[in-house]
């Protein structure tokens, strides 16, 4: 009898301190929830709004964003969006914008206004004048998602779960740009120009060019545009020959992580015989424009030959008559048109001179 009374009065204290227990907890959560109020209170006066993604939408907060947006592996796409705050808030020029993923809700924050570091996601608008406007560069395949908005100013923040936005990722189907598109005549020199697919300002892709055309010059380039956005282009020069009509150029355009893209065009070089080329050209040049050359100078030099027999004949003939005397020996005889000499030459032919001559000749 006696243990069981001292049983039931240690039931008795483990009874209560169970129960001193349940009331000590219940005051700390009194005192946790009159915390709570008092912060809240103290927001409401400062006028901070801080909503996580299990509050209620408040009136007067709306964002105006496109639902859905498609962008192409490795290209950029520019995201219009606004948004509104109720009159009794007023943001400040250093707000800050901030694009994350749904599902992390406040984690893993990757852009904002002004943050230069990130050239993937870039606020574009000023945000304190209500523009959430989004690039995204490079995209890719990850990176299709639900996005929410959120801007955070000194005294106040916002998310505006009621306006996701989904980015999808596609496959790379754009191609680039060869221009001009045209005939060239052969000899010469001609310039084309490769442009990259997209107007983004990510990192850049690298342009390359095929094909068997020889003796060519490539340079690429960046144009830089207004908007904050690019353009990359590739210039390649050469000097086509009628052996290229017809013949294949490729531009191929290479983003980082995200795939290739190319054109192709065939060369249309029309026959130029007027062109002549420089002698260190001559690897290029027609056949046909070599023969008519040839043919050229072969004519040039059998005139000039003809006329150069043409000149000492007619010197031969004009000689002066002391160089003809000079080689033959003098004998005279007589004859019906007065006396006539007879010159015996050292060449064994005989010149016939009249009088009159030889009194020319003394």
């Amino acid at each position: 009898m006696g243990l069981h009374r001292e049983g039931g009065k240690g039931n008795g204290r483990g009874e209560k301190r169970r129960e001193e227990k349940r009331r000590e907890e219940k005051r700390r959560e009194e005192k946790r929830r009159e915390e709570k109020r008092r912060e809240e209170k103290r927001r409401e006066e400062k006028g901070l709004i801080l909503v996580d993604s299990n509050s209620q939408f408040l009136p007067g907060f709306q964002i105006q964003v496109p639902r859905k947006v498609i962008v192409q592996a490795g290209l950029c796409v520019h995201i219009p969006c606004t948004f509104t705050i109720p009159s009794v808030y007023k943001l400040s020029r250093n707000a800050k914008g901030i694009w994350h993923k749904a599902d992390t809700a406040k984690q893993n924050l990757f852009t904002f206004k002004d943050d230069f570091a990130n050239e993937k996601f870039i606020v574009t608008g000023a945000v304190w004048e209500g523009d959430c406007s989004l690039r995204i560069n490079d995209a890719r395949s990850e990176d299709s998602d639900h996005y929410i908005f959120r801007f955070v100013d000194i005294a106040t923040q916002y998310s505006f779960l009621e306006g996701k936005l989904y980015v999808e990722v596609v496959e790379l189907t754009d191609i680039p740009e060869i221009s001009p598109a045209k005939r060239f005549a052969a000899g010469e020199k001609v310039m084309l120009t490769c442009t990259s697919p997209g107007r983004c300002s990510g990192k850049s892709p690298q342009i390359t060019w095929e094909g068997d055309i020889n003796r060519r010059n490539i340079q690429s380039y960046t144009v830089n545009h207004e908007d904050g956005s690019r353009t990359y282009h590739s210039n390649i020069t050469f000097i086509p020959t009628i052996e290229d009509d017809q013949s294949s150029l490729t531009c191929k355009v290479t983003f980082v992580d995200s795939g290739t893209s190319s054109n192709s065009i065939f060369l249309s070089v029309e026959d130029n015989p007027s062109i002549v080329l420089p002698a260190s050209d001559c690897g290029n040049v027609d056949s046909k424009i070599i023969a008519g050359i040839v043919a050229g100078n072969v004519i040039i030099l059998i005139l000039i030959s003809l006329g150069l027999f043409c000149f000492l004949k007619r010197y031969m003939e004009k000689r002066p008559l002391a160089e003809k005397l000079s080689e033959c020996t003098e004998q005279t005889e007589g004859g019906k048109g007065g006396r006539q000499t007879l010159m015996n030459c050292t060449t064994d032919q005989h010149l016939l001179i009249t009088d009159s001559e030889w009194r020319e000749h003394l």
